[in-house]
């Protein structure tokens, strides 16, 4: 991913990477392709409908993106903002602080996928070990709490 840039950020704090990439790995571009082309026709034929979907990288609902990127940057959604992995990221962190995520996986899992899902927990654990494996170098380093 193009988080280069970010990298201080991640290493303080790398759940929103680790969300991005069990999110990413379980919406592939091929999958989010076609979400936009729905998305489209769901625009022009139900738009409530359009509001609710979960779009982009960071998979939130439409009607989300759209009150983050106009807090955050005083403009609406595109597809281009929806692919972009920088705001992914802080979209992520303002999602998981919108809705008071607490520092367990299992939290988060419920916040992302609307109950608790063990095999989502699972796969952010294993983002995140991954990640500290780079961090350190490829030594891995282990996780607290």
């Amino acid at each position: 991913m193009l988080l280069y840039c970010l990298s201080q950020e991640i290493e303080i704090d790398p759940l929103p990477v680790a969300v991005l990439w069990v999110e990413t790995t379980l919406r592939p571009i091929s999958i989010r392709i076609a979400e936009y082309i729905y998305f489209k026709v769901c625009m022009i034929l139900a738009l409530n409908q359009a509001k609710q979907m979960t779009v982009g990288l960071a998979q939130m609902k439409v009607w989300l993106w759209e009150e983050f990127l106009k807090k955050e940057f005083g403009r609406a959604p595109s597809i281009a903002d929806w692919e972009n992995p920088v705001i992914n990221f802080y979209a992520v962190k303002w999602y998981l602080l919108q809705n008071n995520a607490s520092s367990s996986l299992l939290d988060i899992s419920r916040i992302y996928t609307g109950q608790v899902n063990r095999y989502y927990a699972i796969l952010l654990e294993e983002a995140l070990m991954l990640l500290n494996i780079r961090a350190s170098g490829g030594h891995c380093m282990c996780l607290s709490g």
